[in-house]
Parts: C-alpha cells; sequence; structure tokens
C-alpha cells in the first residue's frame, strides 16, 4: 500500500543487503520474535510460526489465506491486561505483506466485551510509542480495486473499526476459558529494524453484591438527612 521514504543509510543499508542476499531485491521481512512482558499471559502451544515464501509483495491480490508470507500465534491471557510481541525485521528494499492468524485463549477468569490490536515501534531514543502514518508500518485496511487487501476476521466479536495503526473488536463476547481466531494483515517497510504487536481484551466491570449493598446504604442515609433537613426548615 503505502511507499516507504528512503533515507541515504536506508539504500546504502539496502544494497548491502541485496548484495549478501545475492543480488535478489527483499521486502522488510520479519526475521524474529520475542515475549517482551509475560505478567499478563504467555505464548502457548508451538509459540510463533513466522514464514516469509514471497518478499517485497505490497498489495498482494490474492485472498489473505493464499498468502505465501504467514505468521501464525497463540497466546493465552491469564489477566486482564496487554501482552506485547516484538517482532525484529531486516530492512531492505520494499515492503512484504504478511498474514496474521492467531489463536488467542482467554484464561483471565473474566469474560472480554473487545479485543484491541496495535502496532508500535520504537523511536530514535529507543523507547516504544505508537506506530504513525510516517512509519509506514499499516495494518492492511481492505481497499478495492487492484489492491483488495484482506479485511480482519474474528470468531468472537462482530464490529470491526479497522484503522492503519489499531485494529477494535466490538459487539461480542469471549468467556472465560474459552478461545477465538483473529486474522489480520500487516505491510513490513523498510526503515522498521523492528515492530511491536500489542493486544489487549477489555471487561466491562459489574460492581461486587457488598458494593451494591454499600451504595444502597449509602443512597439511603443521604435522603435521610435531606429528609430530615426539609422538616427542619418547614
Amino acid at each position: 500500500m503505502r511507499r516507504p521514504r528512503k533515507g541515504i543509510v536506508w539504500i546504502i543499508t539496502a544494497t548491502c543487503a541485496g548484495l549478501l542476499a545475492g543480488g535478489a531485491a527483499w521486502g522488510g521481512t520479519i526475521t524474529g520474535f520475542q515475549l517482551l512482558d509475560s505478567s499478563n499471559g504467555s505464548l502457548s502451544g508451538n509459540e510463533i510460526s513466522i514464514a516469509t515464501g514471497e518478499a517485497n509483495n505490497d498489495d498482494f491480490t490474492g485472498t489473505g489465506t493464499d498468502n505465501p508470507n504467514r505468521v501464525t500465534i497463540e497466546k493465552a491471557f491469564t489477566s486482564i491486561g496487554y501482552l506485547d510481541v516484538m517482532f525484529s525485521v531486516q530492512d531492505s528494499d520494499g515492503v512484504t505483506e504478511y498474514f496474521f492468524s492467531e489463536t488467542v485463549a482467554n484464561q483471565s477468569g473474566s469474560p472480554w466485551t473487545d479485543y484491541h490490536i496495535e502496532l508500535w515501534v520504537y523511536d530514535s531514543q529507543g523507547n516504544l510509542v505508537p506506530s504513525s502514518d510516517f512509519d509506514f508500518l499499516d495494518f492492511n485496511t481492505g481497499s478495492s480495486g487492484a489492491d483488495p487487501d484482506p479485511v480482519p476476521t474474528s470468531g468472537a466479536f462482530l464490529d470491526l473499526t479497522h484503522g492503519g495503526n489499531e485494529i477494535l473488536w466490538e459487539n461480542g463476547e469471549l468467556a472465560d476459558a474459552e478461545t477465538a481466531t483473529f486474522t489480520f494483515s500487516i505491510d513490513v517497510p523498510d526503515g522498521v529494524n523492528a515492530f511491536v504487536l500489542r493486544q489487549r481484551p477489555s471487561v466491562t466491570v459489574v460492581p461486587e453484591p457488598a458494593s451494591m449493598l454499600l451504595l444502597g446504604t449509602g443512597l439511603a442515609g443521604l435522603a435521610g438527612v435531606l429528609r430530615k433537613r426539609r422538616k427542619s426548615m418547614g
């Protein structure tokens, strides 16, 4: 989709990478991964499988499942929070489109009411910041014509808000101890040495019975005070 701007540094790097690869022109490709924080969950099963069968295939015109560049993830949330998976990228000369397929398990003890998928990058100081339009890393947003990017899918939610840097799923529920599959595509460009895929569920907080009792007692007491004041004023 969007083409990255290339500075002199990136052109030199891309040229060197092409020479090392035997002169082949490669798009930005994913070379590895790392779970940054396991406090809210873990990778499970076979963790993550990465296959790059046809680099530099931006504007891939087949269906998402036909894409030769695939990332398969299995993960489990043990609490409500976010999981960050960092993907390292080989800089080169182009944009590679990856099709992601995830199996996500809810082991948090609470039903989920929505699910967020976000792209983050590292700035020049090494700080993790949200991805923007200027880094050219983005979710494919499903245009028409010659670039029919695959629309994300969800096995648990119906409503999709699909942006270049964030996907939000709503109108549904993923109950505790259940799993769901999510799919989406990402354009991986030159100039991004690493990016982070951040995912986080949300829940609707229901007040506990004890809290409701305290609230009711407080309201009743307030009503009594107001009645006494009216009587004294009358």
